[in-house]
């Protein structure tokens, strides 16, 4: 695991938890899988999260619907 994160160094992540931890992403045509590795010697952690791609895209939150701003006419700058 530590040779494989030192090839993708690119995919290191920012340690603010004081750990050096690497983020994947893998996606399949009806999956997304995220990968999480802490080659840590002696203590190694793998987490792998899968989510159901159709499922994130319709459980995604929308924006609030906001109305456009209208002109002022020359009768209301007054």
């Amino acid at each position: 695991m530590q040779q494989f994160c030192r090839e993708h160094s690119q995919a290191q992540m920012s340690p603010k938890s004081g750990a050096e931890y690497y983020a994947f992403r893998i996606d399949t045509a009806c999956r997304r899988y995220y990968l999480r590795f802490l080659p840590l010697r002696g203590n190694y952690n793998f987490y792998i999260y899968c989510y159901q791609t159709d499922r994130l895209i319709k459980d995604r939150p929308q924006p609030a619907p906001s109305s456009p701003k209208k002109k002022k006419t020359k009768t209301q700058e007054r």
